[in-house]
């Protein structure tokens, strides 16, 4: 079976326990808008523009020519890429021999994947470690991650999957037999301001966490602490009240808000929605996160910072 990778990531050593390679499929239901990977959300092929990597179009020019929707534009010695007549062929990006044209995925077959995941099984059996499987949402794919995670567990593997549980029960509740751990976020308990952030609400998410706690999955709750938008005091007791009282977990980590993905806004002709939030730092905002550690803590959650 094939589906599309977007990334792959060896030595990672923070999405699951020990050394881990990551995974990362395409396409995604939700639009959060401060999302890290713009790339990840259509399940189709896209091509990222990096003009100061461009040799320039009269000296080279092989993206016009390869280009047959004409979609590749000349602009004074570079180009630029119409979105509308684009059909994310990647033939452009395959012809540009400095990487100013990049495709942002592959397609790939669950044997490929699980032959590069296996390079570093050495790793996985000293560290206690294994795969993740990140997006996007990897359960939009949901055919192609079946085959992935069963076949991950035949090796014997540590499988984690950061999701945010987007889909039927029936289906998740199948994936679940493979998982051995899930790490799940929670963008804000407020099922209307969710939507007008994410482009969803949050009663799938909500209904489908308490399903895998009750046949006993092992879940990690992470909050991506966006300022403005969801790291208010109230919001962040409402999710401490819901992930100790309800679902009946013992910790919560939290994930300081960053722009690393901007420029890849700018890479896709998309705009950045959130440009004029500055990021924070969980070393030099000391106070800022320890009042929110400290309201989470207060329901008996032990909490962790992310970098």
């Amino acid at each position: 079976m094939n589906g599309l990778v977007f990334d792959l990531q060896r030595y990672a050593v923070h999405d699951g326990p020990g050394i881990r390679t990551l995974v990362f499929l395409k396409g995604c239901p939700l639009r959060c808008q401060w999302c890290a990977n713009p790339e990840s959300q259509t399940v189709k092929n896209e091509v990222m523009t990096i003009p100061r990597e461009c040799i320039g179009v009269d000296k080279c020019g092989l993206c016009l020519e390869a280009c047959s929707q004409g979609a590749v534009i000349k602009q004074e010695n570079s180009i630029v890429i119409d979105r509308e007549k684009c059909n994310g062929c990647g033939e452009c990006a395959t012809a540009c021999p400095c990487d100013a044209l990049m495709n942002t995925s592959r397609l790939m077959t669950s044997e490929e994947v699980v032959n590069y995941v296996l390079k570093d099984i050495d790793f996985y059996s000293r560290s206690g470690g294994g795969v993740t499987l990140s997006g996007g949402e990897p359960l939009f794919q949901y055919d192609f991650c079946l085959e992935l995670v069963k076949a991950f567990k035949q090796k014997n593997l540590h499988v984690a999957m950061e999701t945010i549980a987007f889909c039927e029960w029936n289906k998740l509740n199948e994936i679940a037999k493979y998982v051995d751990l899930f790490l799940i976020d929670i963008k804000h308990m407020d099922p209307s301001i969710h939507k007008k952030y994410t482009g969803t609400d949050n009663r799938v998410l909500k209904d489908n966490l308490m399903r895998l706690v009750s046949i006993g999955a092992n879940i990690n709750i992470r909050v991506p602490l966006i300022p403005g938008i969801n790291d208010q005091l109230d919001n962040l007791m409402d999710t401490a009240e819901f992930v100790k009282n309800k679902l009946g977990l013992p910790n919560i980590g939290i994930l300081p808000y960053h722009r690393l993905g901007q420029s890849k806004y700018e890479q896709l002709g998309k705009d950045y929605l959130l440009k004029a939030l500055q990021p924070i730092n969980s070393v030099s905002d000391k106070e800022y996160f320890g009042i929110r550690k400290q309201a989470l803590e207060s329901f008996g959650l032990e909490v962790s910072i992310g970098s």
